[in-house]
């Protein structure tokens, strides 16, 4: 049977604690052991690690088992919790969900294999511009130019758009440079909307709905968190809300295109992971598993006025 051993919290005592008891890891003595470590709980990272332990369950014939870390977003104890995985002498390899994770092993494990997901730009863990060798996974950038014709099929009244994104997050800078400018290529005026904490949102909200079109987010933790609350604000203004995770159109935003499907991601790494702890050999060290599919919120479409061609779209309720 498969052991899981799940430790989450944001107390360091409490991960220093786990860091001593980490010495009496799973002896199983043929089974694989994977170290995991999660940045927080979220539907996309929860969706990501339980796809890539599916996965790796099925290409091991369940031979592995899975030491889960979770530190809540408090990098003092992530830190704590990556030590106590990459002094673990039986663990075969360690499993980062989400760049903070993917960062704080990166920095501490240069032997045994590493393996990502949810992380957009796998260069930002690089030395010297140079990744380390023992790196792999699912990386969740998403496609700006299927956002484009997205928009300019379905909504091709639009013609500024504001992009909202946390300043604080390394992914979320990067993909709201990327957006900008290839938004800009395509004919569209755009409006940069940077916040940095919960308490800023709905003025920063409300300025977007006075000065633009549509307000879109790429993948990002702080405009996951607030999802429902920006959608909110959007469908009482009637500005389209469009966001990159198609976990979050549950919430409220009008619509997510050129997005990640989290549980394939996850999967996708859980695959590569077996090729690699088994030795096979590989085509890429990092996937993609974009979500195929543009996904609308029926009720919001609806609240919006807007009629969208159904051969086009998947609704949710």
């Amino acid at each position: 049977m498969k052991k899981v051993i799940f430790i989450g919290t944001g107390l360091l005592l409490v991960a220093a604690i786990t860091w001593l008891k980490l010495s009496k890891a799973p002896q199983s003595t043929n089974h694989t052991i994977i170290g995991i470590l999660q940045t927080a709980s979220h539907p996309a990272l929860d969706q990501a690690r339980e796809g890539f332990m599916n996965q790796l369950k099925i290409e091991l014939n369940n031979e592995v088992d899975f030491i889960i870390h979770n530190f809540e977003g408090n990098i003092a104890t992530g830190m704590l919790m990556a030590q106590a995985l990459q002094k673990t002498p039986n663990i075969s390899g360690i499993f980062a969900i989400a760049t903070p994770s993917a960062q704080l092993v990166v920095s501490l494990e240069k032997q045994k294999p590493i393996f990502i997901a949810a992380v957009t730009n796998p260069q930002i863990l690089a030395d010297e511009e140079k990744l380390p060798d023992n790196l792999f996974g699912s990386t969740d950038m998403i496609s700006i130019e299927e956002q484009v014709t997205t928009i300019k099929t379905l909504l091709p009244q639009i013609s500024t758009i504001a992009i909202i994104f946390n300043q604080g997050e390394a992914n979320s800078n990067f993909l709201h440079e990327k957006m900008k400018q290839t938004f800009a290529d395509a004919g569209f005026t755009t409006k940069s909307i940077g916040i940095t904490s919960e308490a800023e949102l709905g003025n920063q909200v409300k300025f977007a709905c006075n000065h633009a079109d549509l307000i879109i987010a790429p993948t990002d933790n702080l405009v996951a968190t607030t999802a429902g609350f920006i959608a909110n604000m959007c469908r009482d203004a009637k500005i389209p809300f469009i966001v990159s995770d198609p976990l979050l159109v549950n919430q409220g935003p009008l619509l997510a295109s050129g997005g990640i499907d989290y549980k394939k991601s996850g999967a996708a790494a859980g695959s590569l992971a077996a090729k690699v702890l088994t030795k096979q050999p590989i085509k890429s060290v990092f996937v993609n598993a974009l979500q195929t599919k543009t996904i609308v919120n029926k009720q919001t479409m609806e609240a919006l006025g807007l009629t969208l061609p159904l051969e086009k779209i998947e609704l949710v309720q």
